[in-house]
């Protein structure tokens, strides 16, 4: 489980610029037929708007507990849920 494009915005990420090695791969994988999900098209389309990326180190700016206390447990559910839709 890694960071989503959203997750920079959600929760107010540190990040870094895209280089043009970043962009032209999302033009890939938004291109790509394995890619073609909703849910996975949203994302690659929020990486192309924000045009910005986080590593998971990025959480630990909030708090040592943050990805424990309040990460895991949120994105478990926003998980189950698009599990449940059949999003995934």
């Amino acid at each position: 489980m890694g960071l989503t494009p959203t997750d920079i915005t959600t929760y107010d990420l540190p990040t870094d610029n895209f280089t043009k090695g970043d962009l032209n791969r999302t033009v890939q994988l938004i291109r790509d037929p394995r890619y073609q999900k909703p849910y996975l098209q949203k994302e690659l389309k929020v990486f192309m708007q924000l045009k910005k990326k986080a590593e998971q180190q990025s959480l630990t700016s909030k708090s040592l507990t943050f990805v424990v206390d309040e990460y895991l447990p949120a994105k478990f559910k926003e998980i189950e849920k698009m599990q449940k839709d059949g999003e995934i």
